[in-house]
């Protein structure tokens, strides 16, 4: 843009209906030059909202939803954010204004009500809503849409999953300076995604240090931890296992996953339907979730009357029925994870010797703390007492899993875990690909590729509320078995 075409942008602009009122808002909400208030900000706001500024617009909404200056009210929220993304053009000004922030709309607010789907803000969550919404943003130039639309596509919700699609977006999104995007760009070219089944090359692990390199130096806390992972793990030993790397780099930055506990992604009454459907045709997984829920929802009716007793009745049984999808709500977890906890766990123990859920949660703690013997000891006296414990009989194949190295005796375990449960329990499909991880470490080929194909499959037997499957490591699992079926092909075709 030359000087003399500035000059009339900036013309033009100051000539925006309400453009003073907005200036004041930001004024008023940044605390640039007078005291920080938010009432006056959201009436300025408001002014040029009223005037028909979809920057006011845009703000206002923000403001609604956060409840500053005005109280919290999402529905007035969306209304605002809505006017401000929908705006179009009608006249030189409005298209000055398009030029300036987005083809069609304000792009920050587009993205703004993305993220309410993606998030369930004020409305029902909304995957496919969400990718809509951001594709919008992207339209408009705006990389954090671009990086999100990246992770949705990267697991497949809102849109088929599609490596390909994540890959451009995260590039599209860290070419325009998202330094989110640049780590999950990064983490593609470690990975070799994008490009077909093929190892990553030394250009592509080049590719991904600058990559990080850039989100480090616009102080992205993410590529600092990573970048001090790739000095501490490959520049600093002799024995380089990439493949170790890359999960390192997986558990500092993740992908927004579904969560089976999320009814809102089907509506409450199809969700409901669909469990009782499954269930009335003997999945018990579908009962123990439904189970699940009614407790939640006596936990949460509970808690609403201030029924101490009842509440934490309601919310313990939701707890041990699965413990790895209910969790402990994050307000408790100091007192969980206090010095004492293993000590009380152990004499608690002693008391109700019966209950799996407690011998189990002592196992880990020990598992946790390094005791890797004690939480073998533990997970064997409490197999003896409820030998067809699906959860014992699981953690005890994941312990053995973690011994360094890992024996045969896990295989066995594993096999006596899938044995003993149904084709829809959510472990069943990481046990196949924990068992393709154990045979890739001692180098059988034909068992590697034997149980990740049976790990795909069991996915395809999961209720849907566990879907997209999230197992940690997969992806390097998916590149391996390309390698040896592209080596398995060409090896043919010379032989042929």
């Amino acid at each position: 843009m030359s000087e003399e075409e500035f000059r009339n942008v900036k013309k033009h602009f100051q000539s925006l209906p309400g453009i003073d009122d907005v200036m004041k808002g930001h004024q008023y909400r940044i605390g640039i030059e007078v005291q920080q208030d938010y009432k006056k900000a959201a009436e300025c706001y408001e002014k040029a909202a009223n005037l028909g500024n979809p920057i006011g617009m845009y703000y206002l909404g923000l403001l609604y939803q956060d409840g500053n200056g005005v109280k919290r009210d999402f529905e007035e929220s969306m209304k605002w954010l809505l006017k401000a993304a929908n705006t179009k053009p009608t006249s030189l000004i409005a298209s000055l204004l398009t030029y300036c922030f987005g083809k069609e709309g304000i792009a920050e607010a587009q993205h703004a009500i993305a993220m309410n789907y993606l998030d369930g803000i004020g409305v029902n969550k909304d995957y496919r809503k969400a990718v809509e919404w951001f594709e919008k943003a992207v339209e408009n130039g705006y990389a954090p849409s671009a990086n999100n639309l990246g992770n949705l596509y990267n697991v497949g919700m809102g849109a088929e999953k599609s490596i390909l699609k994540s890959f451009n977006y995260y590039k599209l999104a860290a070419e325009g300076g998202c330094t989110s995007a640049m780590c999950n760009l990064a983490h593609c070219y470690f990975k070799d995604v994008g490009y077909g089944p093929r190892f990553p090359s030394a250009e592509d692990n080049a590719e991904a240090l600058k990559w990080l390199n850039l989100a480090a130096n616009k102080g992205n806390p993410n590529a600092v931890e990573e970048l001090k992972i790739f000095q501490e793990n490959f520049n600093n030993k002799k024995e380089r296992n990439f493949d170790d790397i890359i999960k390192k780099l997986e558990s500092v930055t993740q992908a927004p996953q579904a969560h089976p506990l999320d009814s809102e992604q089907f509506g409450k009454l199809v969700y409901t339907f669909f469990y009782e459907e499954a269930a009335l045709k003997g999945s018990s997984t579908a009962k123990q979730h439904m189970e699940i829920f009614e407790n939640l929802t006596i936990a949460l009716e509970s808690f609403k009357k201030n029924n101490s007793e009842e509440f934490v009745k309601a919310m313990s049984k939701a707890i041990r029925l699965n413990p790895d999808i209910v969790g402990i709500p994050e307000i408790y977890m100091s007192l969980v994870e206090c010095e004492k906890m293993k000590e009380y766990l152990q004499n608690v123990v002693k008391q109700f010797p019966e209950n799996e859920y407690l011998a189990e949660k002592l196992s880990f703690d020990f598992l946790n703390n390094g005791e890797l013997e004690a939480a073998l000891k533990q997970i064997e006296m409490s197999l003896k007492r409820h030998p067809k414990s699906l959860r014992l009989l699981y953690s005890y194949a994941d312990i053995l899993e973690k011994q360094e190295p890992p024996s045969e005796k896990c295989i066995k375990a594993f096999d006596a875990f899938l044995d003993a449960a149904p084709e829809d329990n959510p472990n069943v499909p990481s046990c196949h690909y924990l068992k393709a991880d154990y045979y890739t470490s001692i180098g059988n080929e034909s068992k590697f590729l034997e149980c990740y194909k049976a790990g795909l499959a069991a996915e395809k037997k999961q209720l849907p509320c566990f879907l997209p499957y999230n197992f940690k490591g997969k992806s390097a699992m998916e590149f391996l078995y390309a390698a040896y079926t592209r080596d398995s092909v060409i090896n043919t075709r010379d032989k042929g």
